[in-house]
C-alpha cells in the first residue's frame, strides 16, 4: 500500500476516534439520555428528614448523570448529625439516582437532642419514642462516663432507667422507675468502679422484701450500701 493512502486512512481512524469520543462525551456530559429522571431516599427516619437530605444532596431531576459525583454527595449529607454513614448510587440505563442512609442510633437524650452509643449529639425530629433515659452532664467527657456505665447495665435496669446524672466530680446518679409501685427510686452510684459489684448488690437489695418500698440506696461504699 502506497504511504500516501497509509498516511490517509490513519487521518481518517483519528479524526474517527475524535469524533466518537466528542459524541460520547456529549451523550454523558450535555445530552438528556443520561440524566437524572428520579432520585429515592432509604434510612430517614421521617418525611422531614428526607427531605432535608433531598435538599443536602443538591441531586435535581434533569441534571446529567456524568456530573453527578456520589463521594461529594456522600460527604454533604454526612455532614447531617443524625446521618451515621451514607452510600449513594446512579443507574445509568434507568436514570435513578439512590440515596441509602444508616442513621445514628440514639442511647439516650440528651439536652435538646440525643446521643449514640460513640458519645456523638444529634438532633433527630424522628428519633424512636423508645428512647425515655436522659443523661444530664455537663461536658462530653461526663457525658462519655454516662454511656459506659449505660453499656454496662444489664438489660433489666436499663429498662427502668429514667436518667443517669453525672456530677462535675465524676460521681454518678441514677434514677430509676420502681414499676410495682409507680415510682422513681434514686440510686448513688458512686465512680465507676466496680460496676459489676454494684449491680449484684442492688439487684440483691431490691429483691428483698423489707426494701421493696425503698426510694434511695447508696452504692458508692458497695461493701457497705445503705438505704432509705
Amino acid at each position: 500500500m502506497p504511504p500516501v493512502v497509509s498516511k490517509a486512512k490513519s487521518r481518517i481512524r483519528t479524526v474517527l476516534i475524535l469524533v466518537l469520543l466528542s459524541a460520547a462525551a456529549y451523550v454523558l456530559g450535555w445530552s438528556s439520555i443520561f440524566s437524572v429522571k428520579s432520585i429515592s431516599v432509604e434510612g430517614a427516619p421521617d418525611a422531614s428528614s428526607k427531605t432535608l437530605v433531598l435538599d443536602k444532596s443538591q441531586i435535581s431531576v434533569g441534571e446529567k448523570l456524568a456530573r453527578l459525583e456520589p463521594r461529594v454527595v456522600q460527604n454533604s449529607i454526612e455532614k447531617i448529625s443524625w446521618v451515621d454513614h451514607s452510600r449513594v448510587s446512579r443507574n445509568w440505563i434507568s436514570g435513578a439516582v439512590a440515596i441509602h442512609l444508616w442513621a445514628r442510633v440514639p442511647v439516650a437524650r440528651y439536652g435538646s437532642g440525643f446521643v449514640d452509643g460513640g458519645n456523638v449529639f444529634f438532633e433527630l425530629s424522628g428519633a424512636p419514642t423508645s428512647t425515655k433515659i436522659t443523661i444530664s452532664a455537663s461536658s462530653p467527657v461526663d457525658r462519655s462516663v454516662a454511656i459506659a456505665l449505660l453499656k454496662k447495665l444489664p438489660i433489666e435496669i436499663r429498662n427502668v432507667l429514667v436518667e443517669i446524672r453525672v456530677l462535675a466530680s465524676g460521681s454518678v446518679t441514677l434514677t430509676i422507675h420502681d414499676t410495682s409501685l409507680s415510682k422513681d427510686r434514686k440510686v448513688n452510684w458512686g465512680d465507676m468502679q466496680d460496676v459489676d459489684l454494684k449491680v449484684k448488690v442492688y439487684q440483691a437489695l431490691i429483691a428483698l422484701p423489707a426494701n421493696k418500698k425503698v426510694t434511695f440506696i447508696d452504692l458508692s461504699a458497695p461493701h457497705a450500701p445503705i438505704v432509705k
